[in-house]
């Protein structure tokens, strides 16, 4: 899981990247592997860089890195079905590897729908809570089931510096611990 969350954490960092993708191609290949030389600084790990118009994919060994900036991606072929997933809401950002999943969406409804429907749901997908926090704007579920965790994180989208968030009304965080 701390190389999802490493991932995580470097992939929003190079999420500018996306200057790239209006760049000539050899401007644009030097920009790829650049990143990928950080990467591997960075994590020990090599990684392929892909910049395209709108999305930037990084692949490394055991795991894939996906951001989209109008989403459009989607859901890792390792999430789990029972994890619920905002109806109309757009994917802008997957991480994946064997040990677990990070999501990013967008909608245009409101937090406190968004919130009450995840409390919901997640429930009755057989998902016992363990933690629900509300801190201002942000709210906050942690749920477990068997050996596998899953934390969500429901903010404000319009305030955020994420490409292909700040359009959104809400932002929704899905981290997830699986099994193994």
């Amino acid at each position: 899981m701390r190389k999802v969350l490493k991932f995580t954490a470097l992939f929003l960092c190079l999420a500018l990247v996306f200057v790239a993708a209006c760049q000539k191609k050899a401007e644009k290949k030097a920009t790829e592997k650049a990143m990928e030389k950080a990467i591997e600084k960075e994590t020990g790990e090599k990684a392929k860089v892909n910049i395209e118009k709108e999305k930037v994919v990084i692949e490394h060994k055991g795991g894939k890195a996906e951001f989209a900036k109008e989403g459009g991606l989607s859901l890792p072929d390792n999430f789990p079905k029972d994890i619920y997933i905002y109806p109309g809401s757009k994917i802008i950002m997957s991480v994946s590897d064997k040990s677990g999943v990070t999501v990013t969406l967008a909608t245009d409804d409101g937090l406190a729908d968004v919130a009450a429907k995840y409390d919901e749901e997640m429930k009755k997908n057989g998902w016992s809570q363990e933690t629900s926090m509300k801190m201002q704007q942000v709210q906050v579920f942690s749920f477990k089931k068997g050996n596998e965790t899953v934390t969500i994180q429901i903010m404000p989208g319009s305030n955020q510096m994420m490409p292909g968030a700040e359009n959104a009304k809400t932002v929704i965080g899905i981290v997830a611990q699986l099994e193994g």
